[in-house]
């Protein structure tokens, strides 16, 4: 019996020895359990159990310290300044800022700013709300719509898909509709340049180039005939050289115009398809709204000449640009 304390306490000692020697490492400290175990088991004491009960504790929580020093990150396609669409900044603008020098400010570019934002110039309205790139990034914040995916965001604005999912943590759920990201290197290239004749009495023109006025040049009965016929009855008419529905906010964008995702009465909505109430590209202008609803003229959503109110949930509506 008195030879078993002994060893016991050897067993105990050699475990405190190692220690006190300077046994640093994890794998270390389960060696010297394990021999504590292995030598309560050669002397056969009672509390062999407990000892080697004592050295698995010891190897599972040792294998614990080891592992939460690994972890597991996505490979970051996008490098250089910030890496996620949380360091989006919404920034009231005060008195004195403009758009070259809240740039510097932030380190982005002044395009990104502009193309942010549906801008064209370098004034900006004091108290208006706008979308700061990330920190040292370049490209576009943007508001997903109905039918985006990465893919079509790349080739709209020119980048990678791979770039937009990786920035937006979009691997797993992909981009949800209503969302603001931000589209890693993207840009607005300005509208291509042709040339265009009108059969309404205007003289040739560029797509792309100055805004040509002088009254309505779009297909009669059609949906750009329409908005274009409301703006005018309304004292702001549109240029003549939009093209269908499928271009007016760039081209608008490009000839100056205001383009976002802010209804205002008076502005022209080009909707896109697949939102539940229009299948193509659309144009209508809006001529009323309140805190719930925006309320739509528009011409041929049934047939050609064919004119109703729609009257479009805010949400839905917010979803789509506006061209003031």
């Amino acid at each position: 019996m008195w030879q078993s304390s002994t060893s016991a306490d050897n067993a105990t000692s050699t475990t405190q020895v190692d220690s006190q020697a300077g046994v640093s490492g994890p794998l270390d400290s389960i060696a010297a359990a394990e021999i504590a175990t292995s030598v309560a088991y050669a002397v056969d004491l009672p509390q062999s159990g407990a000892v080697n009960e004592r050295a698995i504790t010891f190897a599972y929580q040792s294998k614990f310290a080891i592992d939460e020093d690994i972890s597991l990150a996505k490979p970051q396609i996008v490098e250089g300044g910030s890496q996620s669409k949380s360091d989006i900044i919404s920034y009231a603008v005060v008195d004195g800022d403009t758009v070259s020098s809240l740039a510097t400010k932030f380190n982005v570019t002044s395009d990104s700013i502009k193309w942010s934002n549906g801008l064209t110039s370098d004034s900006l309205a004091v108290g208006r709300v706008i979308n700061i790139p990330p920190a040292n990034r370049n490209g576009i914040v943007y508001t997903v719509k109905s039918g985006d995916t990465a893919e079509t965001l790349a080739s709209k604005y020119k980048t990678t898909a791979d770039r937009i999912i990786s920035f937006n943590d979009a691997e797993v759920n992909g981009l949800s509709v209503g969302d603001k990201i931000f589209i890693p290197d993207g840009k607005i290239e300005a509208a291509p340049v042709y040339a265009a004749t009108s059969s309404f009495g205007f003289s040739s023109s560029s797509f792309g180039g100055p805004a040509i006025f002088g009254g309505n040049g779009y297909t009669p009965g059609q949906c750009t005939y329409g908005a274009a016929g409301k703006r005018a009855e309304m004292g702001r008419p549109v240029p003549s050289n939009w093209g269908s529905a499928f271009s007016w906010d760039e081209y608008a964008r490009a000839q100056g115009y205001r383009v976002d995702n802010t209804p205002e009465i008076g502005a022209v909505i080009q909707a896109e398809g697949g939102e539940g109430w229009v299948w193509i590209y659309h144009v209508g202008v809006v001529v009323d709204m309140d805190a719930e609803f925006v309320y739509v003229y528009d011409m041929n959503y049934a047939g050609p000449w064919s004119v109703r109110i729609h009257k479009l949930p805010m949400a839905l509506a917010q979803r789509h640009d506006f061209i003031h």
